[in-house]
């Protein structure tokens, strides 16, 4: 089984006002919400609370959401900020091996449906790599999408399934009204 290395802090790159916040990791890796810690700088208050609020997971997540980039790239970006975390050396890549990264989908696929439910983002499978007028993944297709392993990981026959990822206006308003 995978194991997440224990840490106690780790510096993050606030995505919304590119300020840096404490955020403790501790407790905070198995999906519930965690409380923040460490006060937070009064520039970036409102920003860095919802943010401090999340586990890591619906952070690496959130931060896939603002790149618009794929579900298969949330679990290396995930692992690599385990690696920063632990290191504190934000230039280590993910050292998560083919196993553990097999192991993290069903953990992710609920975290994504999560926040999903809260209306925090949306996903699409774009064609032609297209996000401008794909429609948000319905009801089954949604469900489809994320247990399907390949939108995770190369999938043993090479397929690959490309689901993107982005943040919606719930989430900006949310992010900016606190």
């Amino acid at each position: 089984m995978f194991s997440i290395p224990a840490v106690r802090y780790f510096r993050l790159l606030c995505p919304r006002c590119s300020e840096q916040s404490r955020t403790a990791a501790i407790g905070r890796t198995t999906g519930g919400v965690g409380s923040p810690v460490g006060p937070a700088v009064a520039a970036h208050n409102r920003c860095v609370r919802v943010w401090d609020e999340m586990t890591l997971e619906q952070q690496a997540v959130m931060i896939s959401a603002f790149e618009e980039a794929y579900l298969n790239n949330i679990i290396d970006g995930y692992g690599a900020r385990l690696e920063w975390a632990r290191t504190g050396d934000t230039t280590c890549p993910s050292k998560l091996d083919d196993v553990a990264k097999r192991e993290l989908p069903p953990r992710f696929a609920s975290v994504v449906a999560d926040l999903v439910e809260r209306e925090l983002i949306e996903l699409a499978e774009p064609t032609f790599d297209r996000w401008d007028g794909t429609e948000p993944l319905p009801g089954e297709r949604l469900h489809d999408a994320l247990r399907d392993p390949a939108s995770w990981v190369d999938a043993p026959d090479g397929r690959r399934r490309m689901v993107m990822v982005t943040y919606t206006e719930t989430w900006d308003r949310l992010a900016r009204s606190e």
